[in-house]
């Protein structure tokens, strides 16, 4: 509230096939957040079809242009996309979300929620606030399993969840599920996938289209998938998780998680990735990285103060 008035703040989000869900969702879990802090919250609108859902099922609703206006506008998106909207910035509190420190935009906050952001130089930015590192990370609380131990209804009846999130990984989809094939009748195994996908990409595996991750991460004992928002999302959830880089930002995030215990498959290998998610069935590892529920509430106050 700025002398009783709602804070005014717009979101930038850049959702494309490419770029996949993991910047929709956590800036609209953070939208959600900010809303119930009362300030005002809107997204500008996007064509993405993946996209859509999310940020209805958050409630945040979408303008078709830049608001003048705005108290604050925070964008999340690749360098390419900051550029692309730098001409039509209000002159606003600006907050990026950034995972490399590769910002192109002169910032007075970033975010960067991923393991590594503290190893990260951001001097090239001058002055500006760092919110770095998972204590400010941007995870819906619902997703965490501590949250939920009361909750006698959820239960892990997935040994593994396979997916990559919302980018075009049919062929790493295809790899994975053939290399399953002949241990579907010793594992429960289920694919998540925003869209449809064909059995000629699935093959024998289930696919769950356009489920709640939140309740899938709580059912399942392993996640497998790509090593970006989702595995965070995994980790808070008290899956196992077994990670491999489907995007060229995740090179960082994957060997963070390497040193926490977590297994990694550096470059992807269909076969080394079954091998890994039997074995950590088998023998559950403990992780070092703790995340606690109140990371998003702390991002959110620390944008308001």
């Amino acid at each position: 509230m700025i002398g009783g008035t709602p804070v005014k703040i717009q979101f930038l989000i850049e959702a494309t096939k490419t770029s996949g869900l993991g910047r929709v969702r956590r800036s609209a879990v953070l939208a959600q957040e900010l809303a119930a802090m009362h300030a005002e919250v809107c997204c500008l609108q996007t064509t993405s079809p993946m996209a859509q859902p999310l940020l209805d099922l958050y409630n945040i609703p979408q303008v078709p242009a830049i608001n003048p206006d705005s108290d604050i506008i925070i964008i999340d998106g690749s360098p390419e996309y900051q550029l692309s909207v730098m001409d039509h910035l209000p002159p606003a509190k600006l907050v990026v979300i950034d995972d490399i420190a590769n910002c192109r935009l002169q910032a007075d906050v970033i975010i960067n929620p991923n393991i590594y952001a503290r190893q990260l130089d951001y001097s090239y930015l001058g002055y500006v606030k760092l919110l770095r590192g998972p204590n400010y990370h941007l995870l819906d609380p619902s997703f965490f399993a501590s949250n939920h131990k009361k909750n006698t209804k959820v239960q892990r009846d997935i040994d593994i969840l396979i997916t990559f999130g919302g980018s075009d990984t049919r062929e790493y989809i295809q790899a994975i599920a053939k290399a399953f094939d002949p241990y579907l009748d010793q594992v429960t195994i289920r694919i998540a996938s925003p869209s449809p996908l064909q059995k000629s990409v699935c093959g024998n595996i289930p696919v769950l289209v356009g489920e709640d991750m939140q309740k899938l991460l709580l059912r399942s004992h392993l996640y497998l998938g790509g090593a970006g928002v989702t595995a965070m999302e995994a980790l808070a959830a008290d899956c196992q998780l077994v990670l491999t880089r489907v995007a060229p930002d995740q090179h960082m995030n994957s060997l963070s998680m390497r040193m926490q215990g977590v297994d990694v498959c550096d470059i992807f290998d269909p076969d080394i990735m079954v091998s890994m998610a039997q074995d950590c069935l088998a023998n559950p590892r403990d992780y070092d990285l703790t995340l606690m529920p109140t990371g998003l509430e702390r991002t959110a106050k620390a944008l308001l103060s």
